[in-house]
C-alpha cells in the first residue's frame, strides 16, 4: 500500500511553455519535437524520475518511483493479464490451490535463465521466498508473514503452506511489491554478509530473471537498464532505458519538448490541459483511491462528521479538481478492485441543519501537494458554504505518516491516495480500514468491520467475500470517517512514436517497459 508521490507543479512556467509551443489537453495537434525518433537510432528509451529511487531491493522497496525499473529486471511467479485483474502465470506456468487456501502448488518454467547466468530451478524460488519470510522487518515482509513451509518436491515444482486460508495469497504474488524471484548471485556470502540479508548488495546490484538488467547505478542522477540476451521471453523491441533524477518539472518537460526524453509519468493533473502538442497523453483506471480521512478521536460526535461528509460530497467537483481525470468514487474501494450493485450515496446536508461543527484543519502530506492542494481547496470550499470554518494545512511527509501514534493530537481531515498492494479488497482492508494497521492514519476502529473483513479472506465464495469486504467498508463510511472521494485515473506524458504502452491497473504510473515499441 503506498501513496503516490508527486512533482510541486510549476504553473507560470508550464504556462510559458505552453503558450510558447501551443497547447492541447490530448497531445495532439501541430507542433513538432526535436531529437529524432522515439529511442534514437540505438532505440534507447529515456525517462526522469523527479525523485531518486529509493531502494532497487525486491523485497525492500515500497515506493513507487522506481517500480517499473524493479518489474524489468525481476519477475515472479504470476502477475495479472494486462489491463485486467486476472491471474496469469509468469514463471510459473500453472498452480493448484488446495480448497481450503492454505496449499498452494506451483508448476515452474523451465530453461528460466537469471542474469548471472545460472537456470532457475524451485531452489531459487525458496530462497528468494524465504528471505522475505525471515526478514518481516523488510518494507514487504509482511507478503510471505504467514508461511507455514515451503517445499520442493521436484526442481521444477515447489508447494507453499501457509498457517491460514488466504483467499487473496494468488493476487498477492501478481502484486508488483510481490515476491520475485532474485538469482543466486545475491546469496554468495560475501553479498548476505551476515545478518545483512544482502540488503547492501541488493540495493545498488540485482539478479532477477527479467527482460533487462541494471548497467548503471548512479544514485541521485542516472540508472541504466539493457536487454538481456538470455531472456526467456519475447524480445523486448527497445535495446534499453536510461533514467535520469530531474528534481525541477520545468526541466523534465524542457527535455520531453526536446527530444531528450521519450516520455514522464506523474504529470500534475493541474496542467494537462496545457500539454503542449505534439505531445500525447495516456491515461488509465487504476486500483488507486483517494479518500478523505476524518479524525474520529477530535470529531466524536457521528451526527457532527456525517454533516462534514455531506458538505464533501464529492459528486460536484471532483472532475474540476482533477482535471478530468477522476470519477467520484463509488464506493470506499476503487471501481476497478470493487464496485458495489449501487453506488454509495453521502448525506444529505439538509438534514444536518442544526448540528455544529467545530473549526477543522484539512491536512496533506508535503510530497502530496499537487495531487492534494487543488482537492484541499475544493473541500474547504464547501465546507465554508456548509458554515463550517476549515483551513488547510501541509505536513511534513514523516510527520503526516506518524499520525496514528497519536490521533488525538492529528489533524481533523486527511487527505491521501492509496496504491493496495493489489487487486483482492482485502488488500485494502488489511493496511488502511483494520484496527491498528499501518496506514489506518488516524486510527479509526470497529471491530464489527474488522470481523467482517476477517470472514472475507477466508470466504471460498468470490461474489460473498466481495460483500463482506462491501459490507465491512461502508461501516466506517456510515461513520463518517473513511470517505471514498474518486477514482483517480494514472497518465503517462510521451512523445509521438512511441506505441503499445501496456498497462496494469495494479501497477502504479507505469507500463510494461519489454512490451513497448515504436509506431512505424
Amino acid at each position: 500500500m503506498r501513496t503516490r508521490k508527486v512533482f510541486v507543479a510549476i504553473a507560470v512556467a508550464l504556462t510559458a511553455i505552453a503558450t510558447s509551443c501551443g497547447s492541447s489537453g490530448s497531445g495532439s495537434g501541430g507542433g513538432g519535437s526535436s531529437g529524432g525518433s522515439v529511442g534514437g537510432a540505438d532505440k534507447v528509451l529515456r525517462t526522469a524520475f523527479n525523485e531518486d529511487v529509493g531502494n532497487i531491493d525486491p523485497d525492500n522497496n515500497f515506493e513507487v518511483e522506481g517500480l517499473g525499473m524493479i518489474e524489468a529486471m525481476y519477475q515472479g511467479l504470476l502477475q495479472y493479464a494486462p489491463g485486467t485483474n486476472h491471474i496469469e502465470g509468469l514463471l510459473a506456468k500453472s498452480w493448484t490451490a488446495s480448497a481450503d487456501a492454505k496449499t498452494f502448488t506451483f508448476q515452474l518454467r523451465t530453461g528460466v535463465k537469471f542474469h548471472d547466468g545460472s537456470t532457475m530451478t524451485s531452489a531459487n524460488v525458496k530462497q528468494s521466498f524465504e528471505r522475505r519470510v525471515h526478514n518481516q522487518d523488510f518494507f514487504t515482509g509482511y507478503f510471505l508473514g504467514d508461511v507455514k513451509s515451503i517445499q520442493t518436491p521436484s526442481p521444477s515444482t515447489i508447494t507453499v503452506t501457509l498457517n491460514h486460508s488466504n483467499y487473496g495469497f494468488l493476487d498477492s504474488l501478481c502484486s508488483p511489491w510481490g515476491p520475485k524471484v532474485i538469482g543466486p548471485q545475491a546469496f554468495t556470502p560475501a553479498h548476505v554478509d551476515g545478518k545483512d540479508a544482502s540488503k547492501t548488495w541488493l540495493s545498488k546490484h540485482e539478479d532477477g530473471t527479467g527482460p533487462y538488467v541494471l548497467t548503471t547505478y548512479d544514485r541521485g542522477n542516472e540508472y541504466s537498464l539493457r536487454r538481456f540476451a538470455d531472456y526467456w521471453g519475447p524480445k523486448p523491441y527497445f535495446n534499453g532505458y536510461d533514467i535520469k533524477i530531474i528534481p525541477s518539472l520545468e526541466q523534465e518537460i524542457l527535455q520531453l519538448r526536446a527530444g531528450q526524453l521519450d516520455f514522464v509519468d506523474q504529470y500534475p493533473f493541474q496542467q494537462l490541459g496545457q500539454v503542449p502538442a505534439p505531445l500525447k497523453v495516456l491515461s488509465w483506471n487504476t486500483l488507486g483511491m483517494e479518500l478523505a480521512i476524518v479524525n474520529t478521536h477530535r470529531i466524536t460526535n457521528q451526527a457532527e462528521r456525517q454533516k462534514i461528509a455531506a458538505a464533501i460530497n464529492p459528486q460536484s467537483w471532483i472532475s474540476q479538481a482533477y482535471s478530468g481525470y477522476a470519477t467520484p468514487a463509488l464506493s470506499n474501494y476503487a471501481k476497478t478492485m470493487l464496485t458495489p450493485t449501487t453506488p454509495w450515496t453521502y448525506p444529505q446536508l439538509s438534514s444536518f441543519k442544526s448540528v455544529h461543527v467545530p473549526a477543522l484543519t484539512v491536512a496533506y502530506a508535503s510530497d502530496d501537494i499537487s495531487l492534494q492542494s487543488q482537492a484541499a481547496d475544493e473541500i474547504i470550499a464547501k465546507l465554508q458554504a456548509a458554515g463550517i470554518s476549515a483551513s488547510a494545512r501541509v505536513m511534513p511527509t514523516a510527520q503526516f505518516d506518524n499520525t496514528a501514534q497519536a490521533p488525538a493530537k492529528a489533524p481533523d481531515i486527511m487527505l491521501v491516495h492509496f496504491y493496495p498492494d493489489d487487486a483482492f479488497p482485502g488488500s485494502l482492508a488489511y493496511l488502511v480500514f483494520q484496527c491498528g494497521t499501518p496506514l489506518n492514519y488516524l486510527g479509526y476502529c470497529n471491530k464489527q468491520a474488522d470481523t467482517l473483513f476477517n470472514a472475507g479472506f477466508t470466504n471460498p465464495s468470490a461474489a460473498g467475500r466481495s460483500q463482506q469486504f462491501l459490507q465491512g467498508a461502508k461501516l466506517g463510511f456510515d461513520a463518517g470517517s473513511f470517505l471514498g472521494l474518486a477514482d483517480l485515473k494514472d497518465v503517462i506524458v510521451y512523445r509521438p512514436g512511441l506505441a503499445n504502452l501496456v498497462t496494469y491497473p495494479v501497477l502504479p504510473w507505469n507500463f510494461n517497459y519489454a512490451l513497448a515499441t515504436a509506431s512505424s
